[in-house]
């Protein structure tokens, strides 16, 4: 049984064949193979995952999430592909387990490729890796590990069994490091040819001009813990990742955007039209039947008949104040249009934003300026990347402009956003400052209280809970 993240709602079981991984995994790689022709068939690569402990079900079936069951899975079947021992897959503290991928991954000059879940992760796993390159080096130069590390005996003994003192690698190492972060995996890795990461955050573009410059940063398959649902088959396209429908994985079918009512009409893969939004229903061959996944999807176009899709947003993260329903892909393209006028998107750390009833009263919350804060509207919370040596110092932006924007921008996006607005029935939005490190916090907090784990977690755009508000609350810096 493998458990869904919890980050957009409650934690599911899910059921899952195991074997399934194996024609996934040999799919995708077929796909990155054509896209990367220089990529060799037994390169080695860098496989960035954080793992968590499979629980043996207490007499029933075993249950993790579903990167626990790759790593036990496809690795105890394919382990020379990855730089990484067996061993670095069963660490269970996530720090730990990023030191050691780094830690071989270094070791090996090389590697053709890296690949991990989220961007979210591959973010988080640089940013440590930043602060901790010194003690790798170390490691590297001498063939040991950090002794200050939470690593169990055995594990320790055999990881330990595969290293050897390299002090030129090291050294090597060191050289690329002390010149920053920009460009790092290809300078580290000079035959690196691809980075492989699910963006659920909207930062692409932003890895590929930082620490990924050089790469096509792309996400392999389109696929959760209930199933695959589509195979990226242009792994060089630019914007919106595109996904052929992954036909031979499960049955699909599609709700039309009347997504509301309690029995909605279905139609089949052959009947989508172009343009439409649908939210996806698969039934698989581990037990689903007609499972709504929440997502909705946009058809983009057809590859020999199949549709090609596009990720628009989650059914369960739209804002609702008085039935507008205001969806996730439309709140982005406000968002991204606001900061691309006054500012620059790529500036942008996270947001996420909440109903005002949900904050009403909240420690940390400005007191209301005016009546008008007495009706209904949205609230905005923006963490900036901060100006480098300056961890509160962001580049200037005018809050109240940037929230007449992106106030704008759902007016002209969304009819009944647009009609409740005319009649006042909500307010303007409000967008207030997070100080660096506020949305850490929000997915320590997140992760600690659902059964998400870090290699799957996913950044809300929508607050959910007066608890998840009180955590940006408190981080409230300017507003």
């Amino acid at each position: 049984m493998t458990v869904t993240s919890g980050t957009t709602g409650k934690g599911k079981w899910i059921p899952r064949i195991l074997s399934d991984f194996i024609p996934i995994k040999a799919t995708s790689n077929a796909f990155r193979q054509r896209s990367f022709p220089r990529l060799q068939p037994m390169q080695r690569g860098f496989q960035l995952l954080g793992t968590s402990r499979v629980d043996d079900g207490h007499g029933g079936p075993p249950r993790a999430p579903l990167t626990a069951f790759e790593n036990n899975w496809t690795f105890s079947l394919a382990a020379t592909e990855s730089a990484t021992p067996l061993d670095g897959y069963m660490i269970d503290t996530v720090h730990t387990s990023i030191y050691v991928h780094f830690l071989f991954a270094l070791r090996e000059r090389d590697l053709g490729w890296l690949k991990t879940t989220y961007c979210t992760f591959l973010v988080d796993a640089f940013a440590y890796f930043e602060k901790h390159w010194p003690e790798m080096i170390h490691d590297l130069a001498n063939g040991t590990i950090n002794e200050d590390l939470d690593l169990p005996a055995a594990v320790r003994e055999n990881l330990t069994r595969y290293l050897s003192p390299d002090p030129v690698r090291a050294e090597e190492v060191r050289r690329e490091c002390e010149k920053g972060q920009i460009g790092i995996i290809k300078r580290l890795w000079p035959n690196m040819v691809c980075v492989a990461a699910v963006d659920n955050i909207g930062v692409r573009t932003r890895l590929m001009e930082t620490f990924a410059k050089g790469f096509s940063v792309f996400s392999e398959i389109y696929m959760g813990s209930e199933g695959v649902y589509g195979y990226n088959m242009d792994h060089l396209q630019t914007g919106p990742e595109e996904y052929v429908l992954a036909i031979t994985d499960g049955v699909f079918e599609f709700i039309q955007e009347e997504i509301d009512k309690p029995n909605p009409k279905t139609v089949f893969a052959d009947e989508v039209e172009l343009g439409r939004c649908y939210e996806l229903v698969i039934t698989q061959n581990s037990g689903l039947y007609r499972y709504r996944l929440g997502d909705v999807v946009r058809i983009t176009g057809f590859y020999n008949n199949l549709p090609k899709i596009t990720v628009a947003y989650r059914t369960g993260m739209a804002l609702d104040l008085f039935g507008t329903k205001v969806d996730q892909g439309t709140v982005s393209d406000a968002v991204t249009s606001a900061l691309t006028d006054i500012s620059d998107c790529r500036k942008l750390r996270h947001y996420c934003v909440a109903e005002s009833i949900l904050v009403l009263g909240l420690p940390g919350l400005p007191v209301k300026k005016c009546e008008s804060d007495d009706i209904a509207h949205y609230v905005f919370f923006f963490e900036m990347l901060a100006i480098r040596g300056e961890e509160e110092k962001f580049p200037a932006i005018d809050l109240q402009q940037l929230a007449q924007l992106i106030d704008d921008g759902i007016h002209s996006r969304h009819g009944a956003y647009r009609k409740d607005r005319d009649a006042n029935k909500i307010g303007r939005p409000r967008v207030y400052l997070a100080r660096s490190g506020a949305f850490a916090k929000l997915k320590a907090f997140i992760v600690k209280n659902s059964t998400a784990h870090d290699a799957q977690f996913k950044m809300p755009k929508k607050l959910r809970t007066r608890e998840m508000a009180e955590v940006m609350c408190a981080s409230i810096l300017r507003y």
